[in-house]
């Protein structure tokens, strides 16, 4: 008893210094590089919020549910230092802060695996979905639901806990609606296997569920008036959500194949000797898993050094994809928890969900696939062959993990030199001239919030200026996700119909990245009036 209370102990302080060492990592990680346009645009949702927008109605990107959990930590950070200087550094931290939290859950409830425990943790906290370190719709809906799965109790003695952890699932759901799907595979099992999920257990997932639902609603019609929401409903499109389901497995498919190229191959022959070789004899199971690990390592290996950087097909997060894979032995062959099983399962049915949803590709539904892989991990506590020694998949998976973690910037140079003082960058670092550009564009919108007038739109892909103006925002979305300009424009038109308190409005052409190539002879400026040609962009008033 006293050695099992010291061992304990001793993996309780292991976990804590990886954790804390993880932690500091991540802050010192975060003041390097300005980021992408993406990130930028999940803390604009918030700070519309803040400024007093409505959901469904002021903002008709499809992602904006999100918003309702960034309005907290935006609204905070603005009412306690009077602006937003500082907010992109700030959110990189929240990130870091839910990740470990999430982290942590994870150790907490599988605390009784030792080291086994503290390395799934530390491999959930290591990664960063495709570079991009913000609280979006992909790290959110990852961590609410880790967060669900391990606070859902052994004892349905528990009915409160089980209830708060149905609100968690639901927040999960309003990251990702596809997760629905869970759902529904719970009632299921709810009505044809009671033995594997109870009447009970049921009830207090909808109970949880439904009070998130009220309180979701509440906040939408406390702003806005029912019929201004079903307005707004039909306006909700992304292009890259908008893909027939075949359309989007072909896609997808072909693009995991392009990344990996003969490795996707591996990955299907990994799944089938899974299957065919779980109950075979343990020398002939130690020499397939030999061969899958052999090709899972090397598959990572290739993806992060040979294997050039594509956003389209999801860069480094990909290494999630063969562990997973490979991950189907660990999880079939040796005796399992059910509830890491089950983390196993609701990850891959998560990944699938956005995989026949979205064209993004393996960069999107590779994200949620860190939730199986900290399953594997946990799966390996209870190999009969190995014991406690590390396999060689999981290790190169931890040590990328860790590599990338440490030596690979988020969407940034490496040559930091310039640190920005002020503005929504501030604290921040990159290149003098992504610096010098910064600091011009700054100026900008600082003219724009000296202007007369309350609301402002921007031509720019950059939505981190949306920030730095104090002006209402007056577009459909800070986030361009049109394919045409003629549909961009039309958005816009349709929105000033629906929104004519919005006028008159300022109306910022960035001339140094405009979107669809854009000009101040393009026809749509030609109803505006020009008023002022700043450091990186023109400036124009719309009266119409």
């Amino acid at each position: 008893m006293g050695s099992n209370l010291s061992n304990s102990k001793k993996n309780d302080l292991i976990f804590a210094v990886t954790a804390a060492v993880i932690f500091a990592v991540q802050i010192w990680k975060a003041q390097r590089g300005f980021g992408s346009p993406d990130e930028h645009f999940y803390t604009t949702l918030g700070y519309r919020l803040h400024q007093g927008d409505a959901l469904f109605f002021d903002d008709w990107h499809i992602a904006q549910m999100i918003s309702v959990f960034l309005y907290p930590p935006v609204s905070c950070f603005i009412r306690i230092t009077g602006g937003t200087d500082g907010i992109v550094l700030y959110m990189r931290i929240m990130y870091a802060l839910f990740t470990c939290l999430t982290g942590t859950a994870i150790y907490v409830r599988f605390r009784k695996y030792g080291m086994h425990a503290a390395a799934a943790a530390a491999v959930y906290m290591l990664f960063t979905p495709f570079s991009i370190m913000a609280l979006s719709y992909n790290t959110m809906s990852v961590g609410f639901l880790i967060l669900a799965v391990m606070l859902w109790p052994e004892d349905e003695s528990r009915t409160l806990q089980m209830i708060v952890s149905g609100v968690l699932y639901a927040w999960s759901v309003l990251n990702t609606p596809y997760l629905t799907a869970v759902y529904i595979a719970a009632t299921v099992l709810m009505l044809r296997r009671k033995d594997i999920f109870s009447l009970k257990g049921w009830l207090c997932l909808t109970g949880g569920c439904a009070a998130a639902a009220v309180l979701f609603l509440g906040f939408v019609f406390s702003r806005a008036a029912p019929a201004q929401v079903l307005s707004g409903l039909p306006h909700l499109i992304d292009p890259s959500h908008s893909d027939s389901v075949f359309l989007l497995i072909a896609k997808n498919g072909a693009r995991l194949i392009k990344v990996f190229t003969v490795f996707a191959v591996l990955f299907a022959a990994e799944a089938v000797l899974a299957f065919r070789y779980r109950k075979s004899s343990p020398d002939l199971q130690k020499k397939v898993l030999i061969s899958a690990e052999a090709a899972t390592a090397a598959s990572m290996i290739f993806v992060c050094f040979i294997m050039p950087y594509r956003p389209d097909t999801g860069g480094l997060s990909v290494i999630t994809i063969p562990f997973v894979f490979c991950g189907l032995f660990f999880i079939l062959w040796y005796e399992t928890d059910k509830r890491i099983t089950a983390c196993y399962i609701l990850s891959a049915v998560h990944a699938c969900m956005i995989a026949v949803s979205s064209n993004v590709g393996p960069a999107s539904f590779s994200c949620p696939l860190i939730f199986a892989c900290a399953a594997v991990i946990l799966a390996l506590r209870n190999d009969p062959g190995r014991g406690r020694k590390y396999h060689v998949s999981a290790a190169v998976f931890a040590a990328l993990l860790v590599f990338v973690k440490v030596f690979r910037g988020y969407d940034a140079p490496e040559n930091y030199r310039f640190r920005a003082a002020e503005g929504p960058f501030a604290g921040l670092c990159d290149t003098q001239e992504h610096g010098s550009a910064y600091m011009k564009s700054l100026h900008d919108m600082r003219t724009i919030n000296s202007s007369d007038g309350d609301r402002a739109m921007l031509v720019s892909w950059n939505s981190w200026m949306y920030l730095a103006l104090d002006k209402r925002i007056a577009t459909n979305s800070t986030y361009i996700y049109f394919w045409q300009e003629e549909e961009y424009l039309d958005a816009q038109r349709e929105y000033v119909l629906q929104h004519p308190d919005r006028l008159p409005m300022y109306v910022y052409l960035d001339a140094s990245d405009a979107p669809y190539g854009m000009t101040p002879d393009d026809p749509w400026f030609a109803s505006m009036t020009k008023l002022q040609t700043l450091e990186n962009g023109i400036l124009y008033l719309r009266e119409e």
